[in-house]
C-alpha cells in the first residue's frame, strides 16, 4: 500500500488499516517501509510500544540523522511522523506492552527463569525437534 508517498507491507499483524495474513499471538504489527526522499510517515498510534529500524538510508529526528543499523523507540502515546530526507527503508514495529518482565538466555526467551532452564535441559539432551531437511546437524548450548 502507500500513503503519503510511502511503500508500505504490513508483514505481521495490522498497521495503516491493513492486516497481514501471518497469524500472532499478541497485537502487533511489524512492516516494511520505502521512504521516497521528500516523504514522511506518521506512526500507527494504536499500540503503546513503537520503534523503527533502520535499513537504508537516514531519518533525521530533531537535530540528528539516524543512520543504517540504528533503532528509535519512541515514547508511549507520543505523535510521531519520520521525514526522509534522502530515500530511506525503515522496519516498524509495535506492540502492547508485555504483561511482565521477559529473560533471555541465548535463543530462550520466557517469563520464567525456571522454563529458561528446563529449555536448556532440553535442548542438550535433543528434545527439542530438528530443523525438517537438517536433521543432521545440531548446534551445541551455548555456555
Amino acid at each position: 500500500m502507500e500513503l503519503s508517498g510511502a511503500r508500505i507491507r504490513v508483514l505481521a499483524g495490522s498497521a495503516y488499516g491493513e492486516r497481514a495474513p501471518v497469524k500472532t499471538l499478541w497485537p502487533l504489527f511489524y512492516a516494511d517501509v520505502a521512504l521516497p526522499a521528500g516523504s514522511e510517515l506518521p506512526l500507527p498510534s494504536e499500540h503503546a510500544e513503537r520503534a523503527a529500524y533502520v535499513i537504508d538510508g537516514g531519518v533525521p529526528v530533531g537535530e540528528e540523522s539516524v543512520e543504517r543499523g540504528r533503532v528509535l523507540v519512541f515514547a508511549q502515546g507520543a505523535e510521531v511522523v519520520l521525514h526522509a530526507a534522502a530515500d530511506a527503508r525503515i522496519v516498524l514495529i509495535g506492540s502492547a506492552p508485555t504483561d511482565g518482565e521477559r529473560h533471555i538466555w541465548w535463543n530462550f526467551v520466557s517469563s520464567s527463569n525456571a522454563r529458561i532452564e528446563q529449555a536448556k535441559r532440553d535442548w542438550k539432551e535433543g528434545r527439542f525437534p530438528k530443523v525438517p531437511g537438517d536433521e543432521i546437524e545440531s548446534i551445541p548450548l551455548a555456555e
